[in-house]
């Protein structure tokens, strides 16, 4: 379980999407396929590429997403399974990225760019996660991931460590 492929299946499905998510073809894996609920042409083929470090790539952003277009939106098997549960080639390509480094220079803004010109849209996670902040206490969620955040959200403030002078200190619970 990927903690960020969850989150953005949880951001989805706050959008109205059925998604499928760790799909095995051979020794690949498709992270997300979705399809709106009411809109059955409205499909995405999503990969996330999210780590806590940015990523620093020694390739150029153009090189990365070249690599990674070839691997993960072109690999023939790949475009088989999709269409056998799309029962169609029409489909955007998306992938959801954190902070990446391109040789040591913050790359964001450059692997967009490099993605447009291959027909991918590229989302930024922190965007991601914006959106699923404002909503996340609408609904209670079963997914663990996603009810570590609710929990977080919901408690966070209650228990609050502050440092005053190196002194930790714990206020109290409201209760």
């Amino acid at each position: 379980m990927n903690p960020a492929e969850e989150m953005v299946k949880f951001w989805l499905q706050q959008q109205g999407y059925f998604v499928q998510s760790s799909i095995q073809v051979g020794r690949k894996e498709i992270d997300i396929l979705a399809i709106h609920k009411k809109d059955k042409k409205d499909r995405r083929h999503i990969e996330v590429t999210v780590s806590i470090n940015s990523v620093n790539w020694k390739d150029t952003a153009r090189e990365w997403v070249a690599d990674y277009h070839k691997k993960k939106f072109q690999d023939p098997k790949i475009r088989e399974i999709i269409r056998e549960h799309f029962g169609s080639n029409i489909y955007s390509k998306e992938i959801v990225a954190g902070d990446l480094k391109f040789k040591k220079k913050q790359g964001f803004t450059e692997f967009k760019k490099e993605c447009c010109k291959r027909g991918i849209k590229a989302i930024y996670f922190g965007e991601v996660i914006k959106k699923i902040d404002q909503s996340l206490l609408k609904a209670t969620s079963l997914n663990p991931i996603v009810k570590s955040l609710q929990l977080y959200k919901k408690f966070n403030g209650n228990f609050p460590l502050q440092t005053r002078r190196g002194k930790l200190l714990i206020e109290r619970s409201p209760v």
